[in-house]
């Protein structure tokens, strides 16, 4: 056990002496020469006054107390300013402070007086546009805040005032001029009103589509959405000149839709008028092709992983020969270039995004694209064996997984985790681990077999010195997909908590003190007690035999310390005895460690 002694360090302090010898003037005190009755606000209008004082030793730093009229304040270069929101008298105290910390005070007045109430915003205001959003912000000056806003003439619908901010907003669904009243009530309930005038106009009717369509091909669907900005829906659409044979455009969803039956190139004139009668139009450039390349294969055959695959894609149009490539196909598939056949044996499970791709002569281009499963051939279940519920602390245990009969598909991943529960809350024990080192094993049980190959030849785990459970949980995989059966495989541990173990114990002689190491473990984490047994050699006699030592605080340190973890409940345990006569002659017969549990006697070799 360790042993720690605590040091202090002495400090001194030296005291430093000095004298300050200054000469000064005197001059006149501080003083405010403000009056104390300051010129009066008006709610609603801009508000400044300069306070002034004499004497001290400028520059000066003002501050105020009490209650000043709302909306205004004073800075520290003591000018009292801002906006008065609310009538009254108000008194308040002001402060000046000098550079040399000397000051005056005094208390002042402002009287706050009621500005006609009057809305300030002109009209007409400025225009709003059909199916835009629209706010304007309505403003007023004097009376007394806080102002409460309302329509009392006209309609402003589909437009709303808010009553407390003054703000109209909406958006407009039709063009015209709306005509209103706007009424400000204030505080104090006096009112203002004033007219105004609002323009609705309509935005431009503007075909907004390219002008430059996505090519067609004849005999292929082709569709083509035609959109508009602008004028007053609903939309009406037309073809106005230059049809496309096998075309047809639908004068309400603006879809020109169809399958093309003559190559070519075309300039259709597309025609779109609004409710308002507004018409625009625009001439498009569409180009029809010949019979184009398609891939003709609607989906691909499910398949099982592990096991032979064969399906093949095709295409018409274009000019053969084909050549054909696939992104996205499991490990272990392939297409055959020339003739469109995926086919393999598939070493990956599961449902995969699989794009197939087929260039003709004229290097075009076309896409397919398919789900392709490949299942999960039957998975066997997996076991622990050999593995007793019962364990004996500091002891190796030999894992073994099994199968019950061998996976003829491919082969089966896995690891195999280590989780320890101590049986004492707080306890822990880091020396719980595989013998290849740490807390998770992978291993490999290959095709054909039914036993697990791990990363050494005996894969094993320590039991540690601590009592509690030892939980073995293993997760596995085949083809690229979790096989772990429901419930999880799981085999549990339990060390339970026994009386101190005695593995050694060991004399040295230092001058004329014996010192005893023993060395064990205590599975609860607990030793109260050690009794010592000794015997003398040749004619020597002893005068005490027998040492009872008392050791739960020493062990509750050791237990409880941050080193305590790496060593489980083991322990080295350190005990002298000073001997008077020959320390040469003191033989250890035996030692005995008692905790909760029991007593275990260690007789000495």
């Amino acid at each position: 056990m360790d042993r720690h002694q605590n040091s202090g360090l002495a400090r001194t302090a030296g005291l430093l002496l000095g004298f300050v010898l200054g000469i000064g003037v005197a001059s006149a005190a501080i003083s405010i020469t403000s009056p104390a009755t300051l010129p009066n606000a008006v709610t609603g209008t801009p508000y400044s006054v300069t306070l002034a004082a004499t004497g001290g030793a400028p520059p000066y730093t003002w501050s105020g107390t009490g209650t000043f009229p709302p909306g205004l304040q004073i800075s520290t270069g003591g000018v009292i300013s801002g906006t008065a929101t609310q009538t009254g008298s108000f008194s308040f105290g002001i402060q000046v402070t000098d550079s040399t910390g000397a000051s005056a005070t005094g208390t002042f007045s402002i009287t706050v007086t009621a500005g006609a109430l009057a809305i300030t915003t002109v009209s007409p205001l400025f225009n709003a546009t059909v199916g835009s959003p629209y706010s304007q912000q309505f403003q007023a000056s004097g009376g007394q805040q806080p102002y409460t806003w309302s329509v009392t003439a006209g309609s402003i619908a589909p437009l709303t005032l808010n009553a407390t901010t003054g703000i109209l907003q909406g958006t407009p669904t039709a063009p015209g001029t709306l005509s209103f009243t706007v009424q400000v009530t204030d505080a104090a309930k006096n009112s203002s009103s004033q007219p105004f005038s609002l323009t609705v106009t309509t935005p431009p009717l503007v075909i907004s589509t390219s002008v430059t369509l996505p090519s067609a091909a004849v005999g292929i669907s082709y569709s083509q959405q035609f959109t508009a900005t602008g004028g007053l829906s609903p939309y009406t659409w037309t073809v106005a000149s230059g049809a496309v044979q096998g075309l047809t455009l639908d004068p309400n969803a603006g879809v020109l839709s169809g399958t093309p039956t003559t190559a070519g190139s075309y300039s259709p004139v597309i025609q779109v008028t609004d409710s308002a009668m507004n018409t625009a139009s625009r001439t498009f450039q569409l180009t029809v092709n010949a019979a184009a390349l398609q891939i003709t294969t609607t989906s691909l055959p499910s398949g099982t992983a592990g096991a032979s695959y064969s399906a093949t894609v095709a295409a018409v149009g274009g000019t053969t020969p084909y050549t054909w490539s696939a992104a996205g196909l499991p490990s272990g598939l392939t297409i055959n270039a020339a003739t469109g056949a995926i086919s393999g044996t598939s070493t990956l499970a599961g449902t995969f995004q699989v794009t197939v791709t087929v260039i003709d002569t004229n290097r075009i281009t076309s896409v397919a694209g398919y789900q392709l499963t490949m299942a999960l051939p039957p998975a066997p279940a997996i076991s622990f064996s050999s593995i007793s519920s019962s364990g004996t602390p500091a002891s190796q245990v030999p894992v073994q997984i099994t199968i019950p009969q061998a996976y003829s598909a491919g082969p089966i991943t896995g690891t195999v985790s280590l989780a320890f529960m101590p049986a004492t809350t707080g306890a822990q024990d880091q020396t719980i681990q595989f013998s290849s080192g740490g807390t998770t094993a992978s291993f490999t049980i290959p095709a054909g077999q039914t036993t697990a190959v791990f990363s050494v030849a005996s894969e094993a785990f320590s039991t540690g010195t601590v009592a509690g459970t030892i939980t073995l949980t293993a997760q596995a995989q085949a083809f690229g997909v979790n096989i772990t059966p429901s419930p999880t495989p799981v085999q549990t541990v339990t060390i339970a908590a026994a009386a101190p173990v005695v593995t050694a114990a060991t004399t040295t002689v230092s001058g004329q003190n014996v010192i005893i190491q023993v060395t064990g473990f205590a599975t609860n984490e607990q030793v109260t007690q050690a009794v010592f047994t000794f015997t003398a050699s040749g004619n020597n006699k002893l005068q005490t035999a027998q040492f009872t030592v008392p050791l739960t605080a020493l062990f509750t340190t050791w237990y409880t310390g941050s080193q305590a973890p790496g060593f489980g409940g083991q322990f080295l345990y350190s005990q002298t005895f000073a001997v008077q006569g020959d320390p040469t002659a003191v033989v250890l017969q035996s030692v005995a460690l008692t905790n909760s549990v029991g007593t275990t006697t260690f007789q000495v070799p």
